[in-house]
């Protein structure tokens, strides 16, 4: 993947005070690797110790409202259920 500017921005973005609230945001037209760079994105948020919560809703499930929310919070949710 030839795309080092956008990989030095998400890399540079991991790298910012974590104390501050951050967003980063991948738009762009179907099909210029959005999809690529994210699960780039994850794999370094990961190397660096993050903790990675990912879901993708299927077809069938874009109508059914929270239903890629409970997958991506179930297990961490149990991790912290007792503290709560």
């Amino acid at each position: 993947m030839a795309r080092e500017r956008e990989l030095e921005a998400i890399s540079s973005f991991l790298d910012a005070d974590p104390t501050h609230g951050h967003v980063l945001l991948l738009g762009g037209e179907a099909g210029i690797g959005k999809s690529s760079l994210w699960r780039a994105g994850t794999e370094m948020a990961a190397a660096r110790g993050y903790r990675v919560l990912s879901a993708a809703a299927g077809q069938s499930e874009t109508r059914i409202s929270f239903t890629t929310l409970r997958d991506l919070f179930t297990g961490p949710f149990d991790d912290v259920a007792g503290e709560l």
